[in-house]
């Protein structure tokens, strides 16, 4: 495409990509809070179903994720 007729596709495609994009970043995060919702559970599940088959350091581990990644559950207050 030349000419105007690329101008005019080019255009359109950097409005949508500046329409979409707060859309985009709203999206990344709501995952993010999801995603540090459900991460004490998941930790917490995987120590209560997983200790059989984890060593000590692991099991540290996740202790300590726990520790720092939980209060973002709770508002951090």
């Amino acid at each position: 495409m030349r000419g105007r007729a690329g101008a005019n596709v080019n255009q359109l495609a950097s409005e949508v990509r500046f329409l979409t994009a707060p859309l985009k970043f709203v999206w990344g995060m709501f995952m993010w809070a999801i995603v540090l919702l459900l991460s004490p559970f998941l930790f917490i599940a995987s120590l209560v179903f997983g200790i059989h088959f984890m060593s000590r350091d692991e099991i540290g581990l996740a202790k300590v994720l726990l520790v720092v990644v939980g209060p973002f559950v709770h508002g951090g207050s």
